[in-house]
């Protein structure tokens, strides 16, 4: 009898990760559309070290929203900024997205390492309202001129927003 629960749920399982698997390989005409871009806030939920990330940490965020409509921004350390999107695809589900920063010129870490661009990986659904953010959270990040935020999918541009720090 216990194996045959152990058996159901094992069949359970797998056949709900088959599904969410099947969604994330069949999102086609995916494309994501800008709702709102500028300085913003959000709350942090959730830190862990990150040694690609100019700051040494990866923030986790909840509560966005948008403080300034805008692509000026003046860089002071505490300064968020961030674009609000949605992803419209043929297929509702979870999407794996790589979302890359790029700087203007390389950023110098308080260890002597430089950084011209910092990316990660991460899955978001489609049809729901989302966000990107960076966060100048050390002084040696708040390099001005031409900041970039590209968002892929698989290897396809999705979207792309330029802000100006000064």
């Amino acid at each position: 009898m216990m194996s045959r629960i152990l058996g159901i749920l094992t069949v359970l399982l797998l056949t709900s990760c088959a599904v969410n698997w099947e969604l994330t390989e069949k999102a086609k005409n995916v494309r994501a559309k800008e709702l709102d871009a500028g300085t913003c806030s959000s709350l942090v939920v959730k830190t862990k070290k990150d040694r690609k990330s100019p700051s040494g940490k990866a923030h986790y965020c909840e509560y966005f929203r948008i403080k300034n409509s805008t692509d000026t921004i003046h860089a002071e350390v505490g300064t968020e900024i961030g674009v609000e999107f949605i992803l419209i695809g043929d297929t509702r589900g979870n999407v794996p997205l790589t979302i890359v920063w790029t700087f203007p010129q390389e950023i110098e870490t308080k260890r002597g390492r430089r950084i011209k661009k910092y990316s990660y990986k991460t899955s978001r659904s489609t049809h729901e309202r989302m966000f990107a953010t960076y966060k100048l959270s050390k002084r040696f990040q708040g390099v001005t001129g031409e900041w970039k935020l590209e968002i892929y999918h698989r290897r396809d541009l999705l979207m792309e927003k330029v802000f100006y720090l000064i």
